[in-house]
């Protein structure tokens, strides 16, 4: 197990999630790594209750799986076609909500769009949990946001059943965010077809966003791929 601080008491639940959502996404548990809740909580130093929540938590993020007579174990990697029907259910969703969402945003729901994005575009990102966690958890709000101006709650919990993010960031391990500056232009064209109360542009702009992160996102893989096998 690597040098890493046990965690306390305050918010002990989120600190034990956070910590061993780390070490999944810093590949300490790899694919098919079994997580024994009775080990993890001597590890951490915390009864075997908030490692069981984290794990439940993490589960329904799909990040790991619970199996019948197996319990808990960390996710293989998504295939291809899999990152590809999630982008595509993606932009039927968000690219939806956003040609209804954008008449009936209110003001405040616009500048708290441009709040995240201009966040999102300040702060340096690495390969690290740290810093691709920040990444990730900021983006994730932002299209959250983007759907509910819609007012439809069922698009929300559509969205947030397609997410992948956390699986998805082992592909860029030690990688950091590729082409950071192209998605803040394009967060910002989504912005202003909202400021502008133009249903066909947003609908386009986020269409287009998704669009292209999907092909930024197999074309890090695929980059990865290429530098794992030159290291065979």
């Amino acid at each position: 197990m690597p040098d890493e601080p046990r965690v306390v008491r305050a918010g002990l639940a989120d600190q034990v999630y956070e910590a061993i959502q780390r070490r999944i996404l810093d590949m300490h548990f790899r694919p098919g790594d079994r997580l024994v809740i009775d080990h993890l909580a001597g590890e951490l130093g915390v009864s075997a209750t908030p490692v069981r929540d984290a794990l439940a938590r993490l589960a329904a993020e799909r990040l790991i799986v619970s199996e019948p007579y197996r319990g808990f174990t960390v996710l293989a990697e998504p295939t291809r076609r899999e990152i590809e029907a999630s982008f595509e259910a993606r932009r039927g969703i968000e690219a939806f909500a956003a040609r209804v969402g954008c008449e009936r945003a209110t003001r405040e729901q616009v500048r708290e769009l441009v709040e995240i994005a201009d966040r999102l575009a300040a702060q340096g990102y690495d390969g690290r949990f740290d810093g691709y966690a920040t990444f990730v958890r900021l983006n994730r709000v932002f299209h959250e946001r983007i759907v509910e101006t819609s007012g439809n709650s069922f698009l929300l919990d559509a969205l947030r059943g397609l997410y992948h993010d956390l699986l998805i960031a082992r592909t860029l391990h030690d990688r950091g965010i590729p082409d950071l500056g192209e998605i803040a232009e394009e967060h910002v064209r989504i912005i202003r077809a909202f400021e502008r109360r133009d249903p066909a542009s947003a609908e386009e702009a986020v269409s287009d966003h998704i669009l292209r992160g999907g092909e930024r996102l197999l074309a890090a893989r695929a980059e990865a791929a290429d530098g794992l096998s030159d290291c065979e």
